[in-house]
Parts: structure tokens; C-alpha cells; sequence
């Protein structure tokens, strides 16, 4: 089960080279994907996010988005590139401890699951999304 997870990056250049390197160890045993995804950063986050990408080739996908357009923006263009049979989204500044994504993935009952529709020029994709208690 390939777990996809997501991160909009926002001025997070001091960050997220840590926050990345927790998950990755973190989740050692599990598929994983990252999504880093910088919303217009004004600091050296891209340079970051591009050697995090080398460095965890396979594992981390980079998208740049060419502005800041917001938060929301930024994670809806994370889960587009998201390959996993779950996304998990998380800030880049640690608000939630990395390991806790294993701690949600591992929870024996999902509180309610939605199904979600996306439309990319001609061809439709379905896919699921689980929120669960914390």
C-alpha cells in the first residue's frame, strides 16, 4: 500500500530538508511518496526541495508551482501528482509530528471515507481519501 504524502512549501528552505528526512525514516518500512510542492517560496526552498528530490530520487516528487497561490492551491496540485493509495497532508514547520502518519495509516477503523472525482482534460480518475481520528 503506497502511502502519498503531501507537503506544501512555503518559505520552508530550513524545514523541510529535516521534516523529509524523518518521514523517510519514519516510514522505512512502508512505500512512500512525498509530494513537495513550493507555493512561490521568497527563500532557498527550491533549492532544497530540487536536492531532497536527488537525493530520495523515487521517493520525493518536486512541483514548482511559477507564483504563491495559496495554501489550498498548493495541496490540490500535491494530490495531483500523489500516486499512493492514501495521501496524508502535512505543513513543512513540523505542526504535525511525522510520526504520526503511521499512527493514522495503522488505525484499525476509518471515522468516514470520501470518495473524490478528478478531471484532467478528457480522462477521469476516481480515488479515495480517509480522514480518521486523531
Amino acid at each position: 500500500m503506497l502511502i502519498s504524502i503531501v507537503i506544501p512549501v512555503y518559505n520552508g528552505a530550513r524545514t523541510i530538508g529535516p521534516l523529509v528526512e524523518r518521514l523517510t525514516e519514519t516510514m522505512r518500512e512502508r512505500p512512500l511518496q512525498i509530494v513537495l510542492v513550493d507555493d512561490g517560496s521568497l527563500d532557498a526552498s527550491d533549492a532544497a526541495c530540487r536536492g531532497l528530490s536527488a537525493r530520495h530520487a523515487g521517493t520525493v516528487t518536486y512541483v514548482k508551482l511559477s507564483r504563491n497561490f495559496g495554501e489550498h492551491n498548493a495541496v490540490m496540485a500535491g494530490l495531483w501528482h500523489a500516486r499512493g493509495d492514501y495521501a496524508v497532508i502535512m505543513d513543512d514547520d513540523f505542526q504535525n509530528p511525522p510520526e504520526e502518519v503511521s499512527r493514522v495509516i495503522d488505525l484499525p477503523s476509518v471515522t468516514a471515507t470520501t470518495s473524490c472525482t478528478r478531471t484532467r482534460r478528457s480522462s477521469i480518475t476516481t480515488g479515495s481519501a480517509i480522514w480518521a481520528a486523531a
